[in-house]
């Protein structure tokens, strides 16, 4: 394990992309209830939502390192989208996006790669 102070510290870079993923899963249905019918709606949002979990579980690990962080984040801010946004029972996504981002996250870890 390395103890240099900076290991865990995430740059600028790293947190305006994860600000901007947390945003993208709010504004997602917006977005998409204002521009689609009911039914494309729900499954554009949750085709979409299942793919930026996954390719963002990757940029994270590729761009800082694979944690845990960014998945519970993501399930997180889904969890809060789907209280305001979202059916009851629609709660049940949120471990399938973590799931995802998980699985994103560990195929593109830099540092399993090299051991």
């Amino acid at each position: 394990m390395d103890s240099s102070p900076d290991v865990a510290r995430r740059n600028i870079l790293q947190y305006a992309y994860l600000t901007a993923i947390i945003l993208l899963v709010f504004l997602l249905p917006l977005g998409a209830h204002y521009f689609l019918a009911p039914i494309p709606a729900g499954w554009t949002i949750l085709i979409a939502l299942a793919l930026l979990a996954f390719l963002g579980g990757m940029l994270d690990a590729y761009l800082f390192r694979f944690t845990w962080s960014f998945s519970l984040i993501f399930g997180a801010a889904f969890w809060l989208s789907a209280a305001l946004f979202y059916p009851h029972g629609s709660w049940i996504y949120g471990v399938i996006y973590v799931l995802l981002a998980l699985v994103g996250g560990k195929v593109c870890d830099r540092s399993s790669a090299s051991e």
